[in-house]
C-alpha cells in the first residue's frame, strides 16, 4: 500500500463508503488480509476473493456466502494508485444492489488518499518531526514506509540504541525565559547531534540522542543542566531502539 494509508485512514475510508451505501465495507490489502472494516470482527482475517481481486486486477462479484474462505456475498473492487493496485474494497451485499456503489467507493478512496498525501507533503520539517516523535512516544499508528523514509533522511539508524532527552521548563519561568531558552536548547541539540526533536506546548522539549553520543557528551549535557538549573529540569531515559523509544520516554518521565 501507499505509505500514507494508516489503519486510521483505511477505517475512515470504509466508514465513509458505508455511510453512503448502508452496507458493511472491508479494506483488504493485497495479501488478502482485511486491514479495516465496518465489521470489527473481520479485521485481521483472511479474505480469499480480496486476494484474488488484487492478483487479477479485476472486479470480482460473489453471489453466495461461504464458497470462499473469509468471503461473503458482495463486490470486490481493486483500487489503483499511481498505476499500481494498493488494496481491494469489498462491499458486502447482493452484487446487483451494491455494484452501483463500487466506482463511487473507488473515487472516495483515491480522494482521501490524495488528501492524505498532500497533507504529508505540505507539513513543514518541524511538523514532521513533531508528528513522528510524538507518535513513537504515544505508540500511535505511523505507516512503516513513511517512518522509515524520514528516519533515513534524518540519518537515524534503526539498529542503533538511542535515548530520549526531556527538558521541562519550570512553571515559574515559562512566561519570562521560554524565548531565550529556545535558542539555548536549539544550540544544545546541535551540539548533541540530535536530528529528531520537538517542543511540546507549553513547557517541554523532547529529543532523541544516540546512546554513544550521550556517553561521549555526558559532561557537556551536565554542564548545560547546571547552567540552566533555575530554569529547567533535564532527564535522559534508558537506552532503546527508535521503535521502542516510548520505553525511554517513560523512564525519563519518571526521572523528571
Amino acid at each position: 500500500m501507499t505509505p500514507y494509508i494508516t489503519r486510521a485512514l483505511a477505517q475512515q475510508i470504509v466508514d465513509t463508503v458505508r455511510d453512503l451505501c448502508g452496507q458493511n465495507v472491508n479494506f483488504i490489502d493485497c495479501s488478502g488480509t482485511i486491514f479495516a472494516s465496518t465489521d470489527e470482527s473481520r479485521i485481521g482475517t483472511f479474505h480469499e476473493i480480496g486476494r484474488e481481486a488484487a492478483a487479477s486486477g479485476s472486479v470480482i462479484e460473489v453471489r453466495e456466502n461461504d464458497h470462499f474462505t473469509g468471503t461473503q456475498q458482495g463486490v470486490n473492487l481493486p483500487i489503483y494508485h499511481n498505476h499500481k493496485i494498493i488494496a481491494v474494497i469489498g462491499i458486502t451485499g447482493n452484487p446487483d444492489d451494491v455494484q452501483k456503489y463500487a466506482r463511487l467507493a473507488e473515487r472516495i478512496t483515491r480522494l482521501l488518499i490524495r488528501e492524505k498525501e498532500l497533507d504529508a507533503f505540505n507539513r513543514t520539517e518541524s511538523e514532521k518531526k513533531s508528528y513522528i516523535l510524538r507518535g513513537l512516544i504515544d505508540h500511535e499508528d505511523i505507516h512503516p514506509e513513511y517512518l522509515r523514509e524520514n528516519l533515513s533522511r534524518w540519518n537515524i539508524d534503526e539498529k542503533k540504541s538511542c535515548q530520549l532527552l526531556r527538558l521541562k521548563i519550570h512553571s515559574d519561568n515559562r512566561p519570562v525565559l521560554s524565548a531565550s531558552l529556545d535558542n539555548a536548547v536549539s544550540q544544545l541539540f546541535k551540539q548533541l547531534d540530535c536530528q529528531l526533536f520537538t517542543f511540546v506546548y507549553p513547557d517541554e522539549y523532547l529529543a532523541v540522542i544516540e546512546e554513544a553520543v550521550f556517553q561521549r557528551k555526558r559532561q557537556f549535557l551536565m554542564d548545560f543542566a547546571q547552567k540552566y538549573k533555575d530554569a529547567l529540569w533535564i532527564a535522559v531515559g534508558n537506552p532503546a531502539f527508535i521503535h521502542e523509544i516510548y520505553d525511554s520516554a517513560f523512564s525519563a518521565e519518571i526521572a523528571l
